[in-house]
Formats: C-alpha cells, structure tokens, sequence
C-alpha cells in the first residue's frame, strides 16, 4: 500500500502554478495513485533521509 503526504499548502500552491504545470502535477498524482510502480513516472529515493521510504518525484525535466 502507499501513502501520500500532502502539505496544508498543497492545494493553494497548486493553483498558483500555470494551468499547463497543474494539469501536469494532477496526472502525476492520478498515475502515481492508480500505479506507483508506473515505469512512465520520474521518481527515485531520496538519498539521505531519516525514513528510506521517502522519495521525490518531477514533472518537467528543467529547475526553476
């Protein structure tokens, strides 16, 4: 089973983001949801972490 951990500023940062972002975020979350083993999702363990279990994830191959 997975978790998802979703800030309280979740939802207010999200609809900050341009519409083309936040549809991305949203289909990400809905992949990840239905199948967090998708191979289609840029995901990887966080290196360092307290828990071994935390993990990031990127929508967009570029940095702001």
């Amino acid at each position: 089973m997975v978790g998802v951990n979703v800030a309280k500023t979740f939802m207010k940062s999200a609809s900050n983001l341009s519409g083309q972002d936040r549809a991305r975020v949203f289909d990400f979350l809905n992949k990840f949801l239905s199948d967090p083993a998708n191979p289609s999702l840029s995901t990887e363990r966080v290196q360092g972490a307290r828990d071994p279990n935390i993990w990031s994830a990127r929508m967009t191959g570029g940095c702001t």
